[in-house]
């Protein structure tokens, strides 16, 4: 968890774009930080929707379609942001591993998400390695 958010430090200083870093705050469940990152950027739409409470289902399904636009259109940081909020880890990790092409984040998505663990990194690895 230090390392993640060392990672979401150094990939918000690169170019101050909090979608750089929006997942490894995500993954930390530092959802506060990142709304604050958003404010500094004025980028009031996502301010808005990250002020929503998503342990309701609400927000969980709202966030989940729109990880699915994001998908269509090619945003895969952002969506696999919104695949953490709406409690998708496993969605998450299977996109960064397909579409990123990178599964070293996979298996830290899978290992620190909500839900994650030991057990999730191993459906991982065996899925998708």
């Amino acid at each position: 968890r230090a390392a993640a958010d060392r990672i979401a430090r150094a990939q918000y200083s690169l170019r101050k774009e909090p979608d750089d870093c929006a997942v490894w705050y995500l993954l930390l469940g530092r959802k506060g930080p990142l709304t604050a990152l958003y404010k500094v950027a004025k980028n009031d739409k996502l301010v808005g929707f990250l002020s929503n409470d998503f342990s309701v289902d609400r927000w969980r399904t709202a966030a989940l379609k729109n990880a699915y636009v994001l998908v269509s259109k090619r945003n895969w940081p952002l969506a696999i942001a919104l695949f953490l909020l709406a409690d998708k880890g496993r969605d998450a990790a299977a996109l960064c591993a397909r579409h990123l092409k990178d599964p070293q984040l996979g298996l830290m998505v899978a290992a620190l998400a909500p839900g994650g663990g030991e057990a999730e990194v191993g459906r991982f690895a065996r899925q998708c390695l």
